[in-house]
């Protein structure tokens, strides 16, 4: 029975579609250094890179670790240009490699060489690698709108938001987008996180009935302030209802150390989770030439 020319280009679209989820997953990498230049027309900054996050641990950037040491991209935050300025130290991941898309900046402080803590972010703050000042963390989980998924991921129609303060809970709270919020106001800290959640995205997967499925994934944008609770304006405060936030209130904290930085000259090694786009093509090039030589031997 021969293959009809019709059923031939079926399959080739078939094997090419099977390929495209790989490629759409995205490469993110984790650099700290400081602000070179900042384009706010083009919505745009570049980073001068001096340290690579390998996975692991911190590398000192050298040709082995970066191929540019200068790497550009541009950021949709809202108040990223209104804070930022040139020279500012800063940890910042970008998707995609030079010309992507910075999906976290965060200000550093005072630093060290064992630590440098955030004091200040723009965008998704589960893609920083070091704590904020003074121990604080801060997670969260998207609640999709399962009615317009697109691929891997859903618009978020809010976020359970958690923030940590030495890996004791202080706070969870549920925020919609265009939500501000000031985490810990009730208790004893000196310092308290302000966070504004502009908006955000979650996994389809969390949808009923939705299996695990590959692509982009789910990115949110936050605006973080980690600072004295004596420069919070009282209408930032608002009404707190007990029944809206889940507090506990810790009147000793201890402070642990952050996050060490091991400077060495060693080339980082890439986490094999993450496919590039040329190993997926490689992929459906093969599936296609297979399907073509098939065709071709039965027509």
């Amino acid at each position: 029975m021969k293959i009809t020319r019709s059923a031939a280009i079926a399959a080739i679209i078939l094997a090419l579609l099977l390929i495209l989820p790989v490629s759409a997953v995205m490469l993110e990498e984790t650099y700290k250094g400081q602000v070179s230049r900042i384009d706010e027309n083009k919505k745009m900054f570049t980073m001068q890179v001096d340290t690579v996050y390998n996975g692991k641990e911190w590398v000192v950037y050298s040709k082995t670790s970066l191929k540019n040491r200068y790497v550009e991209g541009i950021i949709n935050n809202p108040d990223f240009f209104a804070d930022v300025k040139q020279g500012d130290k800063i940890e910042a991941t970008i998707m995609g490699g030079a010309g992507g898309e910075w999906i976290i900046v965060g200000k550093i402080g005072s630093t060290s060489v064992t630590e440098s803590p955030i004091i200040a972010s723009y965008g998704d703050p589960s893609r920083l690698v070091s704590p904020y000042y003074k121990g604080y963390t801060i997670s969260f989980e998207g609640k999709p709108d399962c009615d317009s998924c697109e691929g891997s991921t859903c618009p978020a129609l809010s976020a359970v938001v958690t923030v940590s303060k030495d890996k004791q809970p202080v706070e969870t709270k549920e925020m919609i987008p265009g939500e501000r919020h000031v985490f810990g106001w009730t208790s004893d800290y000196q310092y308290v996180l302000k966070v504004i959640y502009n908006r955000g995205e979650a996994p389809s997967s969390l949808c009923p009935e939705t299996g695990m499925i590959t692509g982009p994934q789910a990115i949110s944008d936050f605006t973080i302030y980690d600072t004295q609770r004596s420069t919070i304006l009282e209408s930032e405060i608002g009404a707190i209802n007990p029944e809206e936030t889940k507090e506990i209130k810790t009147e000793t904290p201890t402070e642990i150390p952050t996050l060490e930085e091991t400077q060495t000259q060693v080339p980082p090694t890439q986490a094999p989770t993450k496919s590039g786009p040329a190993f997926a093509w490689l992929i459906g090039a093969m599936a296609v030439i297979t399907t073509l030589f098939v065709c071709r031997k039965k027509l």
